[in-house]
């Protein structure tokens, strides 16, 4: 445990100074101590893990790697499922990229936001803002008429916004 407190000074200090490659190489190093001493699913570890990838994936965005960055949080979302703010954040850097790959990753994190919270209205507004961008109402329609009740919320909401 002493390892994984120097190494969380060391990073923390790097921040402090701005030196974003030390940052990245202490968060970096700090992942791998946490790793090798993690023990099948011990939650605690698993959460520290999580903290740390979050924080290296938002140095790297500071960087202007938007790849790696984006790496990094689905490599998060991995560890925590359940993480909506997470999934927002995957959703806005793919989003940011001009790759049809890149719009379906956003599209899915949009949907397991919602899938969390069905009444998130950031989750809900990024999603309709996809599913009218890319002409994914026939899609929309479908998933309608067979019952999901994401699209028909997003629709609803949709139909009552000032924006239409």
């Amino acid at each position: 445990m002493l390892k994984i407190h120097a190494r969380a000074e060391t990073a923390e200090r790097a921040e402090g100074k701005s030196n974003w490659g030390e940052v990245v190489s202490a968060y970096e190093s700090l992942l791998a101590t946490l790793k090798s001493l993690s023990h099948g699913n011990d939650p605690t570890m698993k959460s520290l893990q999580s903290a740390v990838l979050k924080n290296l994936s938002k140095v790297t965005l500071a960087m202007g790697d938007r790849k790696r960055s984006l790496s990094l949080f689905l490599e998060t979302a991995e560890i925590d499922e359940t993480d909506i703010g997470l999934w927002i954040q995957v959703a806005r850097l793919a989003g940011g990229f001009r790759d049809r790959t890149y719009h379906r990753l956003e599209r899915h994190a949009w949907e397991v936001a919602l899938k969390l919270c069905p009444t998130h209205s950031r989750a809900m507004n990024g999603l309709q803002v996809r599913v009218h961008v890319y002409g994914y109402y026939l899609r929309v329609y479908a998933f309608l008429t067979g019952g999901n009740a994401i699209y028909s919320c997003v629709i609803q909401h949709h139909l009552h916004s000032p924006f239409c």
